[in-house]
């Protein structure tokens, strides 16, 4: 039989009068911290009730402390919780689409400073191909579309041209219209990973103290002149301009800035000949 202890305050559940007035309630208040032994028919009746979810079906509540007693000896005999001890279940958002954003898998929640925790999501941006973080509440929401590339671009579009307010009748030149552009910024990220950000000429990795160039083998200029292109709008629906193939890394010494820098040696404007002459000889 059980071991009983001394009644006290020391009892989980002795201030909640309706579970300890209840046979099942008095069981639980004097196994749980009265008595350090159990007999095997006290441990079939706590099995059995666990496993019906008895100690929540009696009161329909329990205080944190004796509830969290009750999961503690039953983890201690490797009993399933029923479901009313489980707390709510997280249904799995995996596969379904929120905006122009995919849910790959559940991430790492979120555990605030009170101690609240928070689902979160690991998405996959259709615009971008980026993956990011986002919480449950947020994507039932639609507060996200994307992983913030959309607003980028809807803000880059309702800002630019005509339509912003700095805009002085086009008298920027073409090519420094063109190198501002979003697209062009891609275009650099782009050079950037498939040549591992390490400089193609002395082989320099990006750092603090080094700073990445991505050189066109074929120039602006060039590409201009031979496409006939005469606006922004024609230069970001030419293919030729944004091909990574044309791109480079090169270190900013290597570039333009150094003794030896491309720039330095062959002029603002050098051709593509030139460039791979440079690049295959040894200093």
């Amino acid at each position: 039989m059980l071991r009983v202890g001394s009644v006290g305050k020391r009892f989980l559940c002795v201030s909640h009068t309706s579970l300890c007035s209840h046979p099942t309630g008095s069981f639980y208040r004097r196994g749980l911290m009265g008595g350090k032994k159990w007999a095997e028919e006290d441990l079939e009746r706590f099995v059995e009730d666990y496993q019906k979810g008895g100690p929540i079906l009696v009161c329909g509540w329990l205080p944190h402390r004796t509830r969290k007693a009750i999961i503690a000896k039953a983890h201690k005999l490797k009993i399933l919780a029923p479901p009313q001890m489980r707390g709510p279940v997280v249904k799995s958002l995996a596969g379904q689409m929120y905006g122009e954003s995919l849910i790959l898998r559940r991430g790492k929640d979120h555990i605030g400073p009170t101690g609240r925790k928070r689902v979160r999501w690991e998405c996959l941006c259709l615009l971008c191909g980026k993956v990011f973080i986002a919480r449950t509440d947020v994507l039932k929401r639609g507060d996200i579309i994307s992983c913030g590339c959309y607003c980028r671009k809807r803000s880059s579009e309702a800002n630019s041209g005509e339509k912003s307010h700095l805009w002085k009748g086009g008298i920027t030149p073409l090519s420094d219209a063109i190198r501002a552009s979003t697209k062009y910024k891609e275009w650099h990220k782009q050079v950037f990973k498939r040549d591992w950000f390490i400089c193609q000429k002395c082989g320099a990795k990006s750092s603090s103290k080094i700073s990445l160039n991505a050189h066109h083998k074929k120039p602006l200029c060039q590409i201009r002149d031979e496409n006939n292109i005469s606006s922004l709008k024609e230069a970001l629906e030419c293919k030729e301009f944004w091909s990574v193939g044309n791109g480079i890394t090169l270190c900013e010494d290597c570039h333009q800035k150094g003794k030896r820098g491309f720039h330095r040696l062959c002029g603002p404007s050098g051709s593509e000949e030139l460039f791979n002459n440079w690049l295959e000889r040894k200093e």
